[in-house]
C-alpha cells in the first residue's frame, strides 16, 4: 500500500498555533493545501531543472538532486553494474594469463632440467670413452716417428713394421697377431717373462705419419 497516497492533504493553516497551545484547530476546507507526490518516472525523466548547479554551502538538496549523477539513477546504476562487470572480466583475464605464464615457466624449467641431465650423461659417456681409449693406447708409442725401427719380432723373427704391431705393458714390441696367440698359451712376456694377465696387457702400436 502506498504510504503517501495522492489524495492525502496537509493542513498548513495556523500550524504554529496548534503546536503552541496544544489545541487542535478546525479549518475551512478552502484553507487546506493539497500536495501531489510526483511519480517515480516523472522524477527520473525531469529535465526542466537547471544543469548549472555548483557545489557550495548554500546548495539545497533540491539543487544537488539536479546534478548529472542524480538525474537518472537507473541509468547510473546500469553504468556502475556494467563497469563492475567489465573490471571483473579484465581481472579474470589477467589471472588466466598469469596462470598460463606460470605453467609455461614450469614446462620450460622441466625441459631445461631434462636437457641438463642429457648433457651430463653425454659428458660422462665421453669421459669414460676417453679414459678407456687412453688406457688401451700408449701415448708415448703412438707418437713415435714412422721411421723408428724395432728390429724383428721375438716370436716370429719377422721385421717389425710391415705387419700391425703391439706393445705390452712391460714395454716390449711384437707382431700383434703373434703376441695375441702367444698369450693364449702362456700369459707371460716372451722377452722378460713379466706376467701379462688381464684384458689390457697389450695395445696396438700406431706409428705417426710425421718425422
Amino acid at each position: 500500500m502506498d504510504p503517501y497516497p495522492i489524495s492525502d492533504v496537509i493542513d498548513l493553516t495556523n500550524l504554529a498555533d496548534s503546536f503552541t497551545d496544544g489545541s487542535q484547530t478546525q479549518h475551512n476546507p478552502d484553507e487546506v493545501i493539497e500536495l501531489d507526490r510526483d511519480s517515480e518516472d516523472s522524477i527520473y525523466n525531469d529535465r526542466s531543472l537547471s544543469d548549472n548547479v555548483q557545489f557550495g554551502e548554500e546548495n539545497t538538496m533540491e539543487e544537488l538532486m539536479n546534478l548529472e549523477i542524480y538525474k537518472n539513477p537507473k541509468e547510473r546504476a546500469a553504468k556502475l553494474r556494467k563497469s563492475v562487470s567489465k573490471r571483473g572480466i579484465q581481472h579474470a583475464l589477467r589471472l588466466e594469463r598469469l596462470k598460463n605464464l606460470e605453467e609455461a615457466s614450469k614446462r620450460l624449467e622441466q625441459e631445461m632440467d631434462k636437457e641438463k641431465a642429457k648433457n651430463i650423461k653425454r659428458a660422462v659417456r665421453e669421459r669414460l670413452r676417453a679414459m678407456r681409449d687412453k688406457r688401451e693406447k700408449c701415448t708415448v708409442c703412438n707418437n713415435l716417428p714412422k721411421e723408428t725401427t724395432f728390429g724383428s719380432c721375438p716370436i716370429c723373427w719377422e721385421e717389425l713394421g710391415d705387419e700391425p704391431m703391439a706393445s705390452t705393458t712391460c714395454g716390449h714390441v711384437f707382431c700383434i697377431e703373434c703376441i695375441r696367440r702367444y698369450l693364449n698359451h702362456d700369459p707371460k712376456c716372451p722377452t722378460c717373462r713379466h706376467e701379462l694377465v688381464g684384458p689390457n696387457v697389450y695395445h696396438p702400436l700406431y706409428l705417426s705419419q710425421g718425422t
